[in-house]
């Protein structure tokens, strides 16, 4: 049992926003995040306030019993000093709590609430010194997630610098490359850089260009993360490149990622009624054809203009995937709200009893939140940062175990098996590697997308030499999930598939493909 405490439990802070919100509470999520790291960590006494302090107050950061109360009740927005300071008592990975907190507060903070960055002073002796050497790391490669970012904030702190033009081709590259690969706190890094250097005018071009070529490679393997840094960027011809792709490709996968930054682009203003209408006009044809799905187009339909969103929705009917965007056009979530709040709040209050903490504070209502916003919100911006909030916490591996659990309650052709399947992608790790691979061979499309995305996540030994019996050699979204995970994690049977003439081309060059690029970037 954890140590115990003086006085009343903690109060978990409470995001009180409606679910169909487009925006939520940051401050009080940023509470929860840092609470619940301090409250289940490995060591019960920094659960104690007075042993807390004076951890915090060896690594630099003065701080009472007040000041903690207020930052962990989502009171008072703690500075960028106070996160890292957090990350070094708690012994966590650089950058677990600052890129999680970043990422939330840029993305739903608005003008008034930025991201936290260091104070840097470009007129300081240390600061040139601090640049070159970053680019000298990085330029060596392949960089860690701290130093990508710490370029940027460098980058972002002076915009007068010159940097010879091979050099932006050279780490625009590189970091969209390692971007793809990247996995939780390495992912976020890097996002939070690329957000920065978008913010450059000539870094930008750059990694425009540098995406470009990415997802011009016919064997190009993933596509949702480019194609994101397409939807975040502000130049118009980011949105251009957006849409001639959506209206354009014959690939499933880029019109998912597609249609998702569309929706985005839309919801920013940056297309003209005449570009609006072709977009329905696109879309109505789309429904029309062999296999159409509504659920692609869930977001988009969400967010064109009421008239626009009728006509999509009643084009729809009769089409897979309808009875999902009803339900999510009806109430913002992807299944009806009696369900998912019963079964957030059973995986919550499952994940909950694998922690001796638990104890040490009152109901806790945040975490059946997030739960319910990353497998059942109609907004993939929120079900994205939700899953991400719960993947740097120390609720990661409850979570995980408690929906492996689900899985086996409903049966992996449960339509509720697509949505915790969504969710291991991002929280999975090797205590459910036995799980997911033993549903993968009888999993639908949908679920087996999702678990072969989680195998690539895991960060495993096993080598998985299974999975090229599942492979179709059909460039299937399964087929392509399956890579991915042999792929992330450089399986040793890739060189056989790249070099096998037995193998249809779409395997070997898919194969290819990845050992070019290489596996899971974790650092």
């Amino acid at each position: 049992m954890a140590a115990g405490r003086r006085g009343r439990p903690y109060q978990v802070p409470e995001d009180t926003t409606s679910v169909r919100a487009s925006t939520v509470d940051v401050h009080a999520r940023v509470g929860w995040l840092l609470l619940m790291s301090r409250l289940h960590h490995p060591d019960p006494e920094l659960a104690l306030g007075d042993s807390f302090n004076a951890a915090l107050s060896a690594v630099g950061v003065q701080a009472d019993r007040s000041a903690v109360s207020r930052w962990e009740s989502g009171k008072a927005a703690p500075r960028y000093s106070v996160l890292v300071g957090y990350e070094r008592v708690l012994g966590l990975q650089e950058g677990q709590l600052t890129s999680v907190v970043n990422a939330q507060r840029r993305e739903f903070g608005g003008d008034g609430l930025a991201s936290w960055a260091p104070v840097l002073d470009p007129r300081s002796t240390g600061f040139h010194q601090r640049l070159d050497a970053l680019f000298d790391a990085l330029l060596a490669g392949p960089g860690t997630g701290p130093e990508w970012t710490a370029l940027a904030q460098h980058v972002a702190a002076t915009r007068g610098m010159y940097v010879h033009g091979s050099v932006w081709r050279h780490l625009s590259t590189a970091l969209i490359s390692q971007l793809t690969r990247s996995v939780g706190a390495a992912y976020l890094e890097r996002m939070e850089a690329i957000r920065l250097l978008l913010e450059h005018p000539v870094a930008q071009q750059w990694l425009l260009r540098a995406t470009d070529e990415f997802l011009d490679d016919p064997s190009v393997q993933v596509v949702n993360d480019p194609i994101g840094v397409l939807e975040i960027s502000t130049a118009p011809a980011a949105a251009e490149v957006v849409l001639d792709k959506m209206l354009t490709t014959r690939s499933p996968q880029v019109l998912t990622a597609a249609v998702e930054a569309v929706a985005a682009k839309i919801r920013g203003g940056c297309y003209s009624a005449s570009q609006l209408e072709q977009i329905e006009r696109s879309v109505l044809s789309r429904l029309r054809g062999p296999d159409a799905s509504a659920v692609v187009f869930e977001e988009l339909t969400l967010v064109m203009p009421e008239a626009v969103s009728e006509r999509l929705l009643l084009a729809s009917r009769g089409v897979a995937g309808h009875e999902e965007l009803a339900k999510v056009a009806a109430h913002g979530e992807m299944v009806d709200p009696g369900v998912a709040r019963r079964v957030s709040q059973r995986i919550a209050r499952t994940a909950c009893s694998q922690l001796p903490a638990c104890g040490l504070y009152e109901e806790d209502r945040m975490t059946p939140r997030l739960v319910r916003e990353a497998l059942f919100a109609g907004r993939s911006v929120l079900m994205h940062y939700a899953s991400l909030a719960l993947q740097g916490s120390p609720l990661r591996g409850p979570v995980a175990t408690a929906l492996v659990g689900e899985v086996k309650r409903y049966g992996v052709d449960d339509p509720l098996a697509a949505r915790f399947s969504r969710l291991l992608r991002y929280l999975a790790g090797p205590d459910q590697e036995e799980p997911v691979l033993e549903w993968l061979n009888k999993a639908p499309p949908a679920v087996a997308r999702d678990l072969g995305h989680a195998l690539g996540h895991i960060d495993s030994s096993r080598g998985l030499d299974e999975l090229p019996a599942l492979l179709r050699g059909d460039d299937s979204v399964v087929d392509r999930a399956l890579l991915y995970g042999l792929g992330m994690r450089q399986a040793g049977v890739l060189t056989g598939l790249a070099e096998g003439a037995d193998w249809p081309a779409p395997v070997r060059e898919a194969a290819r493909w990845w050992l070019r690029q290489g596996g899971a970037v974790r650092v």
